[in-house]
Parts: structure tokens; sequence; C-alpha cells
């Protein structure tokens, strides 16, 4: 039996999340925070098991806090 394969970060996916912030949070739309963003996620993904694109929104709202309760700023300000 084969073992799963885990998710590797690669360049089109972090591109495609630099895309949806530049569109919906431009304040946040650069490499380093999209990789994050995205490696969280796909961990959520896999403890939550949710597959609802307009769930991105709601996720990225309560990794950004998490984000900035661990800076002490967000990149709004």
């Amino acid at each position: 039996m084969d073992e799963p394969v885990g998710y590797r970060l690669n360049d089109d996916d972090v591109a495609g999340i630099v895309r949806w912030l530049q569109a919906h949070h431009p304040e946040n739309a650069n490499p380093y925070y999209a990789a994050s963003f995205l490696i969280e996620m796909k961990l959520k993904y896999r403890t939550v098991g949710w597959a609802d694109p307009d769930k991105v929104e709601d996720y990225y709202q309560e990794y950004n806090q998490k984000h900035s309760d661990q800076n002490g700023k967000t990149s709004d300000e």
C-alpha cells in the first residue's frame, strides 16, 4: 500500500494565493505571506476537511488575526 504524499509548496500555488490576496487583501499580497498562509490553510484543510472556496475569506480572517497576534501588529498598521 502506498503511503499518502504530503503537500509540497510550489511556485504555482504561491502565485495563486498572491493573486487572491491582490484581489482581496492587497496589503498582504507578497510571496512570504502567501506561502505561510497556504501552508496553514493546507494543514487546516486536512484537519477540518472543508472544500468550499468561499471559506478562504473566513480562514484568511482567522489566519490574519493569529498572525497579527504573534507579531503584535498587522500589515494594515
